[in-house]
């Protein structure tokens, strides 16, 4: 089936009741499988100072995240435009499959007049990029401290080195163009579900919004603004953490926080059930407590969810829409979007 053809099923009346049902099932799988007494008495005894610091914490993240995009894209749009578009996108992305959010806020910014369509576009590219490096650098420190390691000059030396690598490469993309795209798309074409053409057309992406900020004072800034949003983001995931079991030692608070912030990050948040899967069963995998797990993943999931929608709803009405007509515009998007993947 073509991707186009699976957005309109998806978004059709049918479409939604079937995923509607899939979920429900899923969720009841899911209920079935854990152990509920001793969950509800973890969270009856929350802390709700550390779940209200880390609730704001989550949302200064937000602020600052569509304070890097507004940057990405050379500060043309407001920031109170990109900050409501921002969070209409993982509104939508959170509580609809195929995960559209990004279509709708490139659609929505083009309406609005600037920036144009491209730089908007290549803006994402090379947020998703800014994305993975701060992913991968959470689960690599979650690896550290699960196996033990404590906090030392070291893992800090690591995590900087990590970051200074992710940088110059950045800017050997920029000034190597030619090189970089002869030599990595046919390295990409060899992983699984993805061709050498298409791993091309996303390296040119990349490139192409990096440029837009190749200066190296540019692109550190921007990915010091990663570093700014997920260091917010983490507050969240950790003070949750605290707030169900202050009596880890620190190690593990910072093992399973920055785990599950690689796992199931407030950019990239999702539905019950599937926030648990993609949460629990890899960190369970490490040898940590499944009911600590469970607890904690309902706790940062109905928060983020909370957040997420609140946000969602204002920038929905500050944008001029209601949520018919975003559902439209979300549905013609994602149409659209599938058009040019088919």
């Amino acid at each position: 089936m073509q991707r186009s053809r699976l957005v309109h099923f998806l978004f059709s009346p049918k479409g939604l009741a079937l995923f509607g049902v899939l979920l429900l099932l899923f969720l009841v799988l899911l209920a079935t499988l854990v152990d509920w007494p001793v969950v509800l008495d973890i969270l009856a005894n929350a802390n709700s100072v550390f779940l209200v610091a880390g609730t704001l914490s989550l949302v200064i993240g937000y602020i600052i995240y569509a304070i890097r995009w507004r940057y990405l894209m050379k500060n043309i749009p407001g920031l109170p435009v990109v900050f409501h578009i921002a969070n209409i996108g993982n509104m939508v992305n959170t509580l609809l499959p195929l995960r559209p959010g990004e279509a709708i806020r490139i659609l929505l910014l083009s309406r609005k007049g600037s920036p144009p369509a491209m730089m908007a576009a290549s803006s994402i590219v090379v947020e998703r990029w800014l994305e993975t490096i701060m992913r991968l650098a959470a689960l690599g420190g979650a690896f550290i401290f699960g196996a033990g390691a404590a906090v030392s000059g070291l893992t800090i030396i690591g995590s900087v080195a990590f970051l200074a690598i992710s940088f110059f490469f950045m800017v050997w993309l920029v000034q190597r163009r030619e090189k970089a795209l002869r030599v990595i798309p046919p390295w990409l074409g060899r992983l699984p579900r993805l061709d050498e053409d298409d791993a091309r057309r996303w390296l040119e992406h990349l490139i192409e919004g990096l440029s837009g900020i190749s200066s190296l004072r540019s692109l550190l800034i921007a990915l010091i603004y990663s570093v700014i949003t997920w260091t917010f983001f983490w507050g969240f995931h950790f003070l949750s953490l605290l707030a169900l079991h202050p009596e880890l030692p620190v190690e593990q608070l910072l093992g399973i926080s920055l785990g599950s912030l690689a796992l199931v990050p407030p950019s990239a948040t999702t539905l019950p059930g599937i926030f648990q899967v993609s949460m629990v069963a890899p960190l369970a995998l490490m040898g940590y407590d499944t009911a600590l797990l469970t607890s904690y993943s309902l706790v940062l999931n109905t928060l983020s969810l909370i957040v997420v929608v609140l946000l969602g709803v204002w920038g929905t009405f500050a944008s001029g829409l209601n949520l018919r007509q975003l559902a439209d515009q979300t549905e013609a998007a994602a149409l659209e979007e599938g058009a040019a993947a088919d």
